[in-house]
Parts: C-alpha cells; sequence; structure tokens
C-alpha cells in the first residue's frame, strides 16, 4: 500500500538548538508539526500539535491564523471530522494538544507512553486535559498499523515513543519525530539523540534498523519538512 504525506505546521516554539543542552543558549524556531497521511482508503494523522497559545503556558510559543489545524487539513480537501486514525508519537503538549478535534478517529499509543503519562501527569510537559480525555488504542510494540505503515517502539525521547515507517509509491519515508528534532541532530556525529537510559538496547537496535532502510526521514521540529509540500514528490 502506497502512502501520500502532508505535512502541516501548526505553530512554532524557540528552543535550544542542542536537545542534549551542551550547545549552550542558542535557541531555535522550532515548528510544531503534524503529518497528513492518505493511502488504502484511510485518512491518517500522526500526532495532534499543541493547544491554540494563551500567552502563559509553554512560552515563547505562537501561532499564526493560518496555521490552524483545521486550515491546514484544509489545504488537503480534508475536514477533522474525515480523520479516522490518530497516531501519537508521544504524548508531550504539543503533540496532543488538538486531540478533541478528530470524535470520528481510533487514537494510538504506545502502552508504555500511557503508563508514564500517569504516573507523571502533573509535569509541565503533557496537556492533562486533552490527553486525559482522549481513549487511546494501546499498542505493545511494533504493530503494522495497515499494510504499508509500521509502528517503531523508540524509547529515547520518551519512555514509549514510537516512529512511524511509511511506504510510499517510490521509497519509505521515516517519520522520526522527537527523536530527531531536527535532521542534522540524526546526521551529527555523534548523534544529538537524547537517551535517558529508557531503554538503550532498544534504541539501539531501531537505531541500526532505520539506518538500513535508506529511507526519508522527516524530523519532529524542522522547518526543512516544509520544503515539500507533499512526499513523495
Amino acid at each position: 500500500m502506497n502512502y501520500t504525506i502532508h505535512p502541516l505546521i501548526l505553530g512554532s516554539a524557540l528552543r535550544p538548538r542542542d536537545p542534549r543542552g551542551s550547545g549552550g543558549s542558542e535557541l531555535i524556531e522550532a515548528p510544531v508539526i503534524s503529518y497528513f497521511l492518505t493511502g488504502g482508503g484511510h485518512r491518517i494523522l500522526v500526532d495532534t500539535g499543541g493547544a491554540a497559545p494563551d500567552g502563559v503556558r509553554w512560552m515563547p510559543y505562537f501561532r499564526k491564523p493560518e496555521q490552524d489545524p483545521v486550515l491546514q487539513l484544509d489545504r488537503f480537501g480534508c475536514a477533522p471530522e474525515e480523520i479516522d486514525t490518530v497516531i501519537l508519537t508521544h504524548l508531550h503538549w504539543d503533540h496532543t494538544g488538538n486531540n478533541h478535534l478528530y470524535p470520528n478517529a481510533k487514537f494510538f499509543v504506545q502502552r508504555r507512553e500511557y503508563e508514564a503519562f500517569l504516573q507523571n501527569i502533573d509535569l509541565p510537559c503533557y496537556d492533562k486535559v486533552p490527553t486525559l480525555s482522549t481513549t487511546y488504542e494501546l499498542l505493545d510494540g511494533d504493530t503494522e498499523l495497515y499494510s504499508g505503515l509500521q509502528l517503531l517502539l523508540m524509547p529515547g525521547h520518551t519512555p514509549g515513543f514510537q516512529c512511524v515507517i511509511i511506504e510510499t509509491s517510490k521509497q519509505k519515508h521515516i517519520i522520526l519525530g522527537d527523536t530527531a528534532a531536527q535532521l542534522s541532530h540524526w546526521l551529527n556525529t555523534p548523534r544529538l539523540i537524547q537517551d535517558p537510559g529508557y531503554d538503550t538496547p532498544r534504541l539501539m537496535k531501531c537505531i541500526t534498523l532505520i539506518d538500513s532502510l535508506g529511507a526519508i526521514l522527516l524530523p519532529g521540529h524542522d522547518m526543512s519538512v516544509f520544503s515539500l509540500n507533499t512526499y513523495p514528490k
């Protein structure tokens, strides 16, 4: 099954260039990204982005009017009610804040991720209300969700983080998400990937697998993904 991938920009936040904190105080504009996938009769969203900025939480965080999630989807002829599947790479605030917009979707997240959220629910990295209000299909490890669409359990950024491996008409694409917020983090030697030790052997195995696939890599917060409106070209 071949999918088409449309990146959606849902706002921006200012974040450190180096995710490990060793790069000093330099901040860069980090877009908040969702991915709209079509294929196999499905309309799929990977992550829902952050709630509308209120000038208080998660600052500096901002969103232009045209970056509203509904308007972004409309660019590709889709209404929120038509989304049947939402894949959440993880449960941080900038990935779950618009869950309520998709009433007809099934939401998929790793069980490890959901349990970690429940154990740390008051941490500021979470948007508690929309995340708690969502009903999830809990996954236990690698899953072929649909033909040509695989979810890869890849702890590192969070305990139950998952990447998305997508078959397209040309080659595989991988939504790395916050495994590599910037593509330069993945390409750097050594890689600038967060590894708090949730499951280091598993993380290293996944990195080796991804390297072997020769796929197009889509990082989590990198403006470069918008150089094309649609993948593949």
